[in-house]
C-alpha cells in the first residue's frame, strides 16, 4: 500500500475568512491527505522555506504539492481543482475558482476582504519577510 502525498496549505490563522476555508475545504481522496498551518502560531519548517523563497504571506496562501509552491491566485485555483465534491464550500469553490482566468481575477478582491477582516480585528500583518 503506498503513502498518500501530504499537500501543505498555509493560511493566516487570524484572518476568519481563511480560517474558515481552511476549516472547511476537503481534497480528494486520491489526491493526497491536506495538512493545515497556521502562518500565524505554527513552527512548521515549511515556513521558513516560504521566506527563504521570499514568498510574501502577507500577499496570499501558499499550497505546496509535491514539491511545488503555488502562492496567491495560483493556490486557490490549485485548491479547487483538487477540491473534493463532499460538501456545499468544495463545490462552490470548484466552481469560482478552478479556473485559472477567474482565480485570477477574484483573488485580489478576495486577498482586500482578508485585509479589511484583519483590520478590523486590529491584526498587524504577519511579514513574513522583514
Amino acid at each position: 500500500m503506498s503513502k498518500k502525498p501530504i499537500i501543505d496549505l498555509v493560511y493566516d490563522g487570524y484572518c476568519p475568512l481563511c480560517s474558515c476555508a481552511a476549516e472547511y475545504y476537503r481534497i480528494q481522496r486520491q489526491v493526497g491527505v491536506l495538512n493545515l498551518i497556521d502562518a500565524r502560531t505554527s513552527n512548521d519548517p515549511i515556513l521558513k522555506e516560504i521566506t527563504k523563497r521570499k514568498i510574501d504571506l502577507d500577499e496570499g496562501m501558499v499550497v505546496r504539492k509535491d514539491g511545488v509552491f503555488y502562492h496567491g491566485k495560483d493556490a486557490l485555483s490549485l485548491m479547487a481543482q483538487i477540491g473534493s465534491n463532499e460538501n456545499w464550500y468544495n463545490k462552490l469553490n470548484k466552481h469560482l475558482f478552478a479556473s485559472t482566468t477567474s482565480a485570477s481575477f477574484s483573488y485580489p478582491y478576495l486577498r482586500a476582504l482578508r485585509n479589511l477582516l484583519l483590520k478590523i480585528r486590529g491584526a498587524g500583518k504577519i511579514n513574513n519577510l522583514g
